[in-house]
């Protein structure tokens, strides 16, 4: 689109924030014109959630508000200084969807939409109209859930589109508004997010505008029209999506080009290491696959065909039946529990990084050597210097940054998360690693660094399961792939068979075939 004369519709400017003496934003702006999809786009830790949260209000800028430069946010020419609160965002049509979602997981969807916009009669809520705008509004946006429907008993999906739907409703009426959206679909399978693409488009179409913040590029590509580029707290350039190539972004993105992201080399597969027999659980019926040393093995489908439960149940992070064998041991699978799995040599990071995968409060290094303390007990002491001289060299064999033990892990970028925890688990030497969405969340540069380390350790003789959505991703990296389709093995792809246009194809057919052998 041009948009070279448009007036925007929102002006954020003189953005400028530091965590001590640590800058992390330094003088940036964002112009938005009417009708966009423009993308936010970065290194994790290059400021984009610093921004979004300037925007919303959740910090408060540096900068005094008297000054020339004072940070302020305009929309439809009615400015504020920052920090703005949340009904003063409400008034200009501000409206925000953040990577936690910010969902009451105790309450109901329809307590959920009603939330700031209540409808009253005589003071107090009217349930039946409150009822009634909840099933208009799910059933325009085709979201099939109950008004009564408890938010934490939803899918992710759902849980994903309900605060979208939530934050779309928050900039509805005539008045044009911005959605800002910060990597609403880091946690979603293809087919969803194309239902997340359907949404934006229409907003798109009223006039109002989205701010998508996303480390997909092939998304940038498919669904907006601009892209501004922060790097180091500073925004580089504001470019045309249309005119520009992926290797285009990413160069802006990195400052510098980036060569092979995939690995180039594959291990060769020797003996088995895993065996699973006739996995059931909730979402899966009769899973039996073999997975072996130097392999990287990859599972996949369409979101609730069942593929993301097999890892977990492998591990015994989820119940249910059939039998787990790694290196000889086998354990009925009602009968393992991680604790077991670990002693048996398996290793699993989940996807949501957040709540699931590490300790966000505790440091780097506690996170580093939590799963192998036992190493630093001393006569009933712990050996620190010890526990922190290794935590040091895990850091710096992964490339985190900054190199500092002692910070928690909150306060590091996603992708450098991603990294400490996946550093974790290899201290550990695993025969089996299960992997669930290794590459949620991160950017470009640290997708090749976490590639990297997935193949040094299926070179190092580790047998990688890798549960994803991300096709192209299991084409470049797996020696195999096993497509679960209604909650059985539904294909098997290897050596030229596996493109990630013959995975995509395999995943959306309508019919399952067998498993080749």
């Amino acid at each position: 689109m041009n948009s070279t004369n448009q007036e925007p519709l929102l002006r954020a400017e003189h953005l400028t924030k530091s965590y001590g003496a640590r800058p992390v934003l330094k003088e940036a702006y964002l112009n938005i014109v009417s009708g966009e999809i423009h993308a936010l786009l970065g290194e994790n830790g290059s400021g984009k959630s610093t921004l979004i949260k300037l925007l919303a209000g959740q910090i408060a800028p540096d900068g005094g508000y008297a000054a020339d430069n004072a940070p302020r946010v305009t929309v439809s020419g009615r400015s504020e200084g920052l920090p703005i609160d949340p009904k003063t965002a409400e008034r200009l049509k501000l409206g925000f969807v953040h990577q936690d979602l910010g969902l009451v997981l105790s309450s109901t969807v329809m307590e959920t939409l009603g939330l700031g916009r209540y409808r009253t009669q005589w003071g107090r809520i009217n349930w039946r109209a409150q009822r009634s705008y909840t099933e208009e509004t799910l059933r325009r946006y085709g979201l099939g859930l109950s008004p009564d429907a408890v938010v934490g008993r939803l899918s992710a999906v759902e849980r994903a589109m309900l605060s979208i739907i939530r934050g779309i409703e928050s900039i509805s009426g005539e008045e044009r508004g911005v959605l800002v959206l910060d990597e609403p679909t880091a946690y979603l399978p293809a087919d969803a997010v194309h239902q997340v693409f359907e949404v934006l488009r229409r907003i798109k179409a009223t006039g109002s505008s989205v701010v998508f913040v996303t480390h997909r590029l092939d998304e940038v590509k498919d669904v907006c029209d601009r892209a501004t580029i922060l790097r180091s707290g500073e925004v580089v350039t504001t470019m045309d999506v249309a005119s520009a190539t992926t290797d285009d972004l990413i160069t802006a993105i990195l400052g510098t080009e980036l060569t092979n992201l995939y690995p180039s080399e594959h291990t060769s597969v020797t003996e088995p290491v895993l065996r699973a027999t006739n996995l059931s659980g909730a979402e899966t019926r009769d899973v039996s696959f073999v997975a072996s040393r130097g392999e990287i093995l990859g599972l996949t489908g369409l979101v609730g065909d069942g593929f993301e439960e097999i890892i977990g149940l492998c591990f015994g992070a989820s119940r249910g039946e059939g039998k787990v064998e790694v290196k000889g041991t086998e354990v009925e699978q009602k009968w393992l529990r991680p604790r077991r799995a670990m002693s048996m040599g398996m290793a699993y990071i989940p996807a949501d990084r957040a709540t699931s995968s590490g300790l966000m409060a505790a440091s780097a290094a506690e996170n580093l050597t939590m799963a192998t303390l036992r190493r630093y007990w001393r006569s009933g002491r712990m050996a620190y210097s010890e526990e922190h001289k290794d935590a040091i060299e895990a850091m710096r064999r992964v490339g985190l940054r900054p190199l500092a033990p002692d910070l928690p892990l909150s306060s590091f970028s996603g992708g450098n998360q991603q990294k400490l925890i996946l550093a974790k688990w290899l201290l550990t030497r695993p025969h089996v690693l299960f992997l669930h969405e290794p590459t949620n969340g991160v950017d470009v540069g640290a997708k090749k660094t976490l590639f990297d380390l997935i193949n040094r350790a299926a070179q190092d003789g580790c047998s990688v399961v890798i549960a994803s959505s991300e096709y192209e991703d299991l084409a470049h990296l797996c020696h195999r792939v096993i497509v679960i389709k209604n909650g059985a093995v539904s294909g098997e792809l290897t050596g030229d068979q596996l493109t990630t246009d013959a995975i995509t194809h395999r995943c959306l057919a309508s019919t399952a075939t067998p498993a080749t052998s």
